[in-house]
């Protein structure tokens, strides 16, 4: 299957996450007169890109894409779907059988266990990201925003792949809430799209999303918009590019300017987004 025709997929904006309810505090910006052009659609645009896209959902995207990077195949699943349903009975018993006692020597573990333990061990991680990720976005908008985008596409692309950990990760997790950049990243690796297309597509997808939401908010025409986006492909290249180089270790959360916006939002006296 090719994958640069996945990515046009994934990153599309008829595919159906959610997104295009969400302004990511534009609508805000643009009650207020901050941004009322095309110019400052592109100020906005690429502070966003620089502080929220390249400096956190970048790098929580990577950390979820190498994460579960190694697995076995789409048509391997059953090991997934025997991990979920072991308990902790279970998996003490596979832990005791790598561990020497006094009358025998190690035994090994079959590729059956050593699968599970690794798949076990796999899903732990990834759940920390998740958990991580929303809980560093410090509003309620935020929070509830990229947990509803991220259980979408992770419910669309467990119906549409065979693929057995997404399916049953998402099921796993569905209620809790799923971030979506760490969707993302899990199904762009799951699908082997290389991590350099993962990130083009995932920030090209949010600075589309917010286009969208300029055209009708400001309100800018057809060629205007547009021309807001063609602009920024320069930038979305130079932002993946920082962010391949950056480990969680170099994230920054700090981002008053979006978390006064997400706050102010709800008390908008006409809203047409909910973020």
């Amino acid at each position: 299957m090719d994958k640069q025709l996945l990515v046009m997929m994934l990153s599309s904006g008829t595919f159906p996450t959610g997104a295009f309810s969400q302004s990511r505090g534009l609508e805000t910006y643009v009650e207020n007169k901050i941004v009322n052009n095309a110019e400052g659609l592109k100020g906005f645009m690429d502070a966003y890109l620089k502080h929220v896209l390249c400096c956190l959902e970048g790098p929580y995207l990577v950390a979820a894409y190498e994460c579960v990077k190694g697995l076995s195949s789409t048509d391997a699943g059953d090991e997934v779907v025997d991990l979920i349903a072991l308990d902790k009975k279970t998996i003490d018993t596979i832990d005791e059988l790598s561990l020497n006692n006094e009358n025998q020597n190690t035994v090994p573990l079959d590729n059956k266990a050593i699968g599970l333990i690794s798949t076990d061990n796999r899903i732990a991680d990834l759940t920390e990201l998740n958990s991580e990720l929303v809980a560093m976005k410090t509003t309620k908008e935020s929070r509830e925003g990229i947990c509803k985008s991220g259980n979408a596409f992770m419910r669309v692309a467990s119906g549409i792949t065979d693929d057995r950990f997404i399916s049953e990760f998402y099921e796993k997790f569905k209620n809790s809430g799923i971030a979506y950049p760490i969707a993302y990243g899990l199904v762009c690796s799951r699908l082997d799209i290389d991590l350099k297309s993962s990130l083009r597509g995932f920030f090209f997808s949010e600075l589309n999303g917010i286009v969208q939401s300029g055209l009708k908010l400001i309100p800018l025409g057809n060629i205007e918009s547009q021309k807001v986006l063609f602009d920024s492909i320069g930038d979305i290249e130079e932002a993946v590019n920082k962010t391949q180089g950056k480990t969680l270790d170099d994230i920054n959360t700090f981002n008053p300017g979006f978390d006064i916006a997400s706050m102010n939002h709800e008390y908008l006296k006409t809203r047409l987004y909910i973020s």
